[in-house]
């Protein structure tokens, strides 16, 4: 396994590499299975890559700032990074993470804790000491559809991605619910940025600028966006309040509808040119309704393979982002 580990990777996209560390750790798991005749854990022996964002013993983190490569290393593991270890994973990498984690490419730094831990309490003070339920599994689904919130409509490629997406779930034998009325993504994404917003101080530019980096343009566009200011201490009590209203609507939809699931669009349109995405409007609202969510690709694009059909896309991917999967 050890052999193995050779890197073959692109270091631009890497803030901090670990390769003796991962050969060691290769090593050790390599006696592992020798000596215990079976692996560590289900993970054992593969090479995982973390975002900046987790902290790793003696390893800078630097969070998406320049300033805080100077601050001391941390004493101890993310809780994440100890259940992976004890899974038999090897570290070798940190990837980069974009300026305050919160521009273009901010959904990229959160990285969902995959499988189970036994007792996640042990790990974590934020895990709520209770086991896991036991859950029949399945056969089919019954799932909310949401083609497009009135605010932001979609652009054709992505409702025609939907439309396709609807139709072989239905045929895959799952009951799709196309809905009509629902709660508005909208409002909750606006919400959400209130709350990302609530830093009287401008901590987060202050640290930007004692770094000595400039804004990325991303930044400018989403963080100092004026129709959202900055709130205060006082007026942080009145979205608190209007949080839990909208969580509770959400609530309602999920336990009235019966739905396992409610699948809407990532994006309103196909990928943008680079620092042009804009507010995140579909998906950052799962973060203020505090549910298990997801995204992933799905239908291939015909006009991908044409070239761009608006000015502002430089590129066009071929696979473009789907789903918001929404769970209870």
């Amino acid at each position: 396994m050890a052999n193995n580990l050779r890197p073959k990777i692109d270091t631009t996209t890497s803030s901090k590499t670990m390769f003796p560390e991962a050969i060691e750790r290769a090593k050790f798991l390599d006696k592992y299975l020798i000596d215990n005749g079976k692996p560590l854990g289900p993970l054992h022996g593969l090479p995982i890559s973390v975002k900046d964002g987790f902290n790793i013993k003696g390893v800078p983190s630097t969070l998406g700032y320049i300033l805080f490569q100077s601050y001391p290393v941390p004493e101890e593991n993310s809780p994440v990074i100890d259940i992976l270890l004890s899974l038999g994973a090897i570290i070798h990498v940190k990837t980069n993470v974009p300026q305050t984690m919160m521009d273009t490419l901010w959904w990229t730094v959160f990285v969902r804790k995959k499988g189970r831990t036994r007792d996640p309490w042990q790990h974590d003070s934020a895990a709520i000491a209770m086991p896991y339920k036991n859950i029949a599994r399945k056969t089919s689904l019954r799932l909310g559809f949401i083609a497009e919130d009135p605010a932001h409509p979609v652009a054709p490629p992505i409702a025609r991605a939907l439309e396709t997406a609807f139709q072989r779930l239905a045929a895959a034998g799952h009951e799709v619910v196309k809905m009509s009325e629902f709660p508005s993504p909208a409002e909750a994404a606006n919400l959400c940025w209130s709350f990302y917003l609530t830093d009287p101080q401008n901590t987060t530019s202050k640290i930007i600028e004692q770094g000595g980096e400039p804004k990325v343009p991303a930044i400018s566009l989403t963080w100092e966006n004026p129709k959202l200011p900055n709130v205060d201490m006082d007026e942080y009590y009145n979205i608190n309040t209007k949080r839990r209203e909208l969580k509770a609507e959400w609530h309602k939809m999920f336990v009235e509808q019966k739905f396992d699931a409610v699948m809407l669009p990532a994006y309103m349109d196909t990928a943008p040119a680079h620092d042009k995405y804009g507010t995140v409007c579909y998906t950052a609202f799962a973060n203020l309704l505090d549910v298990i969510s997801g995204s992933g690709d799905s239908v291939r694009s015909r006009e991908s393979r044409k070239g761009p059909t608006k000015p502002y896309c430089s590129e066009l991917k071929a696979l473009f982002y789907l789903l918001r999967t929404l769970m209870l």
